[in-house]
């Protein structure tokens, strides 16, 4: 059975991208090759003409490799021949939208620029008799493929702002090679503090474990397969060490290819409680106080497994800590297969736990009373609350006349024809004399129930 799991159906890719198959079946020969997606309605995928050809090769447990020739904007379709029988395999449509390659070019140039105005400091190393660093990095691992931890391993280590400790766990790995990966990464640096768990305590315990053991002022939790940029903790320093600080950091990221080319930029607006409602306001970077994130009670509830990141940013605002956005794309979101950045469904618990996430949030606002969630439609993780409709309180509307009485009977009667409520009361106080019977009959044959005072 062959699979192709990267680009997932109907992703939106650059001009050049890479296929990843997997398969059981090890020594068939597999041609792959693109066509456009009305070529392949019309004449299917064995004869539809083939507008780039994908050499692909085995690699660990995938075959992979990456289109020989770039396509212009528009739709298309992977297709997967065995060309010793001529039997189509497999098929997934994607969209090009060659705006990624322009994305791509633009963040190569702009962390050039950033890298000319870092401070270009050698990273010092943290050393033990100073018991509290600017920064502590926690991050926990369960099989990671090891060439991405590797390739983390690097960034970390090469951050232009060196006061930092790494808080590395091995969350009860299986896989061979990822321990022996998380080993030698502690061993060559000072600054990584490095712990292990026989059984898999998943992202919320192992946090909650490595943010109890946390030394630093702030908090960085970044993923074990993900991409933290080298001057990322220098620019988040410049703000959180600055006069004006605020409680918590988040920045812009992107998405980036299984390879770590950058993909898609994930802007984040400005701190607002209504948006952080309606879906995650950010995840990657985050940096909040230390203090703050076991005083509110960071990772402690399973309810948040999987929207940990939502719950962290809700908890803390609920709690009125201030926050601040760095404008700065500073973390790259890697797409797999067993990434919620390539799919939702990677993760089959997501919908339920950002339920979650958001009615907790209520819950300590005392907002539940009030407002129930709903599901936006054909949107993957964003959603809308609705008013819980209830029995309407009883009301009181009282309404003067005085003498002479003129036209006021007029106006009063269009007044109560506007009133559109299930549980009122009305009261009509006249000054003045006479007329009182008239305008009582005439109210009563109106169909008003008045009280007369």
């Amino acid at each position: 059975m062959y699979k192709i799991v990267y680009p997932s159906d109907w992703q939106t890719v650059g001009s050049r991208f890479e296929v990843w198959v997997s398969t059981d079946e090890r020594n068939r020969e597999l041609d792959t090759y693109v066509v456009a997606l009305e070529d392949f309605k019309c004449n299917g995928a064995l004869h539809a003409r083939a507008l780039a050809q994908v050499p692909i090769m085995r690699h660990t447990d995938l075959m992979r490799g990456e289109v020989d020739r770039p396509l212009s904007d528009g739709q298309y379709v992977i297709c997967l021949r065995d060309p010793t029988r001529g039997a189509a395999l497999a098929a997934s449509g994607i969209h090009v939208d060659t705006d990624i390659d322009r994305w791509a070019d633009y963040f190569g140039h702009m962390l050039k620029l950033r890298m000319q105005r870092s401070s270009c400091a050698q990273p010092s190393l943290h050393s033990e008799d100073r018991p509290s660093p600017v920064f502590s990095i926690i991050t926990t691992v369960y099989n990671t493929d090891p060439l991405y931890l590797d390739e983390l391993a690097g960034m970390v280590r090469s951050q232009t702002f060196g006061d930092f400790e790494w808080l590395l766990l091995d969350n009860g790995s299986e896989r061979k090679e990822t321990i022996e990966a998380v080993d030698k990464a502690a061993c060559l640096d000072a600054r990584i503090r490095h712990f292990r768990v026989e059984k898999n305590i998943h992202i919320i315990g192992g946090n909650r474990y490595l943010l109890e053991r946390a030394r630093g002022r702030f908090v960085v939790p970044i993923d074990s397969d993900d991409l933290l940029y080298v001057d990322a903790l220098e620019i988040v320093a410049r703000e959180c060490l600055s006069e004006d600080a605020a409680d918590f950091y988040f920045s812009d990221e992107q998405k980036v290819t299984p390879v770590g080319a950058p993909n898609d930029l994930l802007w984040r607006p400005e701190c607002s409680r209504l948006f952080a409602t309606a879906t995650c306001p950010a995840a990657h970077l985050m940096i909040y106080r230390r203090d703050l994130g076991l005083a509110i009670g960071a990772y402690t509830e399973e309810y948040a497994q999987g929207s940990h990141d939502w719950d962290t940013f809700l908890r803390l605002i609920d709690s009125g800590a201030r926050p601040a956005r760095i404008q700065e794309v500073l973390y790259g979101w890697r797409m797999h297969p067993q990434s919620a950045a390539l799919s939702a469904g990677s993760k089959d618990y997501l919908v339920s736990s950002q339920k979650e996430v958001v009615l907790h949030s209520l819950r300590r606002r005392r907002l539940d009373q009030h407002f129930t969630l709903d599901h936006a439609k054909g949107a993957i993780g964003y959603y809308h609350l609705v008013r819980i409709r209830k029995a309407p309180q009883a009301l009181a509307v009282d309404f003067v006349l005085r003498s002479p009485f003129g036209e006021q009977f007029e106006n009063l009667r269009e007044n109560l024809r506007r009133l559109d409520y299930p549980n009122l009361r009305l009261r009509v106080l006249k000054f003045g004399a006479g007329g009182t019977s008239d305008i009582l009959h005439r109210l009563r044959a109106a169909a008003w129930g008045i009280d007369w005072v």
